[in-house]
């Protein structure tokens, strides 16, 4: 069984060989900081924050448009990145100098994007506000062809919503305070008519 131990000696040397070619590869081609911050390179985290800026957050979009985020703060909608529906603002503004005007979407785009989150669908919760677009206008008596921006303002879609609302409880208890006077009025000349009966037969 002689070229048995010639064949265990050269696989053990190949292997001697191998792992040692592969602990010297390994010294010299991986970078200094791989393992800094786990089982990847750590400078990639700095190659990323290089890169130019292209989505930024709400608060990128605050210094000029502050009265628009006190708007959106106190609604459904606060949560919603402003470049959902607008420009990127690498596209907007660059070196704190605006370049282009943000993307103000048309009516088609603008209902796209309402429904791409208010598509009445399976999966959604009850209590999330969900429509079928084409009977919520109808029942409306609305036109097909209408924005959702007609009655909802996109930035707090509940504000135009809840003005109507209050605005119709006030009709309603204006209508209720009137009906109740003139059922006073009625109820005293009533009663007056009877008393000037009883004085008339007296």
């Amino acid at each position: 069984m002689h070229w048995l131990d010639d064949y265990v000696k050269r696989l053990l040397i190949v292997l001697v060989v191998g792992g040692v070619v592969s602990v010297v590869a390994i010294a010299l081609l991986q970078p200094s900081s791989w393992g800094e911050y786990g089982n990847y390179r750590g400078d990639a985290l700095k190659d990323e924050a290089a890169k130019p800026l292209v989505y930024g957050d709400n608060a990128s979009c605050v210094e000029c448009h502050g009265e628009i985020n006190e708007l959106a703060r106190g609604d459904v909608h606060k949560n919603i990145s402003c470049e959902m529906c607008h420009t990127p603002v690498s596209e907007h503004v660059r070196d704190g100098k605006k370049i282009k005007d943000a993307l103000v979407v048309g009516v088609k785009e603008q209902n796209s994007l309402c429904l791409k989150c208010h598509s009445k669908m399976m999966g959604r919760g009850e209590k999330f506000p969900m429509v079928d677009a084409k009977l919520h206008l109808e029942e409306l008596e609305v036109r097909p062809t209408s924005s959702c921006n007609r009655c909802h303002t996109v930035h707090a879609p509940m504000e135009n919503i809840n003005y109507v609302k209050k605005l119709r409880e006030l009709r309603e208890k204006r209508r209720a305070l009137k009906e109740e006077r003139l059922l006073e009025e009625s109820e005293l000349r009533k009663l007056e008519l009877e008393k000037a009966k009883d004085s008339d037969e007296s």
